[in-house]
Order: structure tokens, then C-alpha cells, then sequence
């Protein structure tokens, strides 16, 4: 099954660049390659990197969204809590 859909997609292809001009567009051709390269990233090394970037991407997310904002310089000391104190 797995080679008769290289072959399909083959000729999808021949067909596709074959009628660029004529009534599919270079739109749809671009799409067709960009769908292709999107399902390649799920085999293989290809998966693996898909993988690890997914994972820094999130990781890197989650820190954002965790961290505290910086506190604002207003002459409060560092271990001073309550400004109106002074």
C-alpha cells in the first residue's frame, strides 16, 4: 500500500507542474509540495528534530509564562517588604 502511494503522489505531481499554467496554478502546486514536506516530518531523523523543537519550544514558553516580572526600582530596599515603613 505504502508503494502505491508514492506512485500516486508521483504522478499527482507530473500532473500538477504538467498543468501549472493551465487551470491548477502555481498556488496549488506550492501547496501540494508543502503538504508533502509536512508529512515527511513526521518519519525518521526528520521526526526527531520535529521533535526537539517542539520540546524547546514549549519548554522555553512555559518559562515565559512562569517567570515573575522584574520588580520596579522604587528606592525600596532589597530586604525591606513594606514601603510605606519608611
Amino acid at each position: 500500500m505504502g508503494d502505491d502511494d508514492g506512485a500516486v503522489g508521483e504522478l499527482m505531481d507530473r500532473v500538477l507542474e504538467g498543468a501549472q499554467g493551465v487551470d491548477v496554478g502555481t498556488a496549488n502546486v506550492v501547496a501540494a509540495r508543502l503538504t508533502d514536506w509536512f508529512k515527511g516530518l513526521w518519519h525518521g531523523r526528520s521526526l526527531a528534530f520535529t521533535v526537539a523543537v517542539f520540546t524547546v519550544v514549549v519548554c522555553l514558553g512555559y518559562l515565559f509564562f512562569t517567570m515573575e516580572p522584574p520588580h520596579e526600582a522604587s528606592g525600596v530596599d532589597a530586604g525591606e517588604s513594606d514601603p510605606e515603613r519608611r
